[in-house]
């Protein structure tokens, strides 16, 4: 059992051939946990935004992206997350925190990454997908169920 987190996990993804694990809540923690001793080997929150989907870059499993309650979508290093233990609730890029996007203005349910681990996509209750640079910078528009 991995304790650690002080409300619901809403998202998880395994790395390193199923030795970590990521996961997140709708407190707005993240953690990362070794699956073997099942210490928790990082950990951060957010200031009042919950986690609600993530994804790992599958090419080098070197960095994610992360979705929020507030419809912000953000880019971080993995192995910079490894050497810092923790992150401070300032909201400030840091070394593993790379970038934040306001992707869109609900909540994101998913996110996905395409096939070349090149750009992601992020989608929210309301039919919106858009389109992104592994970067984050936004992609030709969006795509609509319309």
């Amino acid at each position: 059992v991995f304790l650690g987190h002080s409300d619901k996990v809403t998202c998880s993804e395994f790395i390193s051939q199923g030795q970590i694990l990521i996961t997140g809540s709708v407190s707005g923690e993240l953690r990362v946990w070794d699956t073997q001793t099942l210490d928790m080997i990082y950990g951060s929150k957010t200031s009042g935004r919950g986690l609600t989907t993530l994804a790992v870059f599958g090419d080098d499993e070197h960095s994610m992206i992360v979705g929020y309650s507030d419809g912000a979508v953000e880019i971080w290093d993995i192995d910079k997350m490894f050497k810092e233990k923790e992150h401070p609730i300032n909201d400030e890029p840091n070394e593993s925190f790379l970038a934040r996007v306001k992707a869109h203005p609900n909540s994101v349910v998913a996110l996905t990454i395409n096939r070349d681990q090149s750009e992601f996509y992020s989608a929210d209750g309301t039919q919106v997908i858009k389109r992104w640079s592994r970067r984050g910078e936004s992609l030709s528009g969006w795509v609509s169920s319309d």
